[in-house]
């Protein structure tokens, strides 16, 4: 994490930028990091997935353009934070997926998984 970043964490205290450091599973896992869907502090997978394979969709019919306007790594780095996330929910015991987090609300006072 940039030290800029870790800066403004310590200055603003909220929950919506928890995800950037406190999210965990039911067991304590890592799930730091993806997009809220909306207000309500609620990470949904499916959504999520959705939004990230359109941006990257976009990136790929409009290379150029991006490369362009100087934001390629901008766009890269934006696809990448919630797959990142997304890869942290396929929780893994010997190399099988044992729970696949579906949605982390903030604090996780209620998880859905799938086991």
């Amino acid at each position: 994490m940039s030290s800029e970043l870790s800066r403004f964490l310590l200055t603003v205290n909220t929950p919506s930028l928890l995800c950037l450091t406190d999210d965990q599973g039911s067991y304590g896992e890592d799930l730091t990091g993806g997009w809220y869907d909306a207000g309500d502090n609620v990470k949904f997978n499916f959504p999520m997935s959705f939004s990230v394979t359109t941006l990257a969709w976009g990136v790929l019919e409009y290379w150029d353009a991006y490369v362009t306007a100087g934001e390629l790594d901008n766009v890269v780095d934006s696809i990448k934070w919630p797959l990142d996330y997304l890869i942290k929910c396929h929780i893994q015991s010997n190399g099988q997926t044992t729970r696949l987090y579906a949605q982390v609300p903030f604090l996780l006072s209620f998880s859905f998984y799938v086991h």
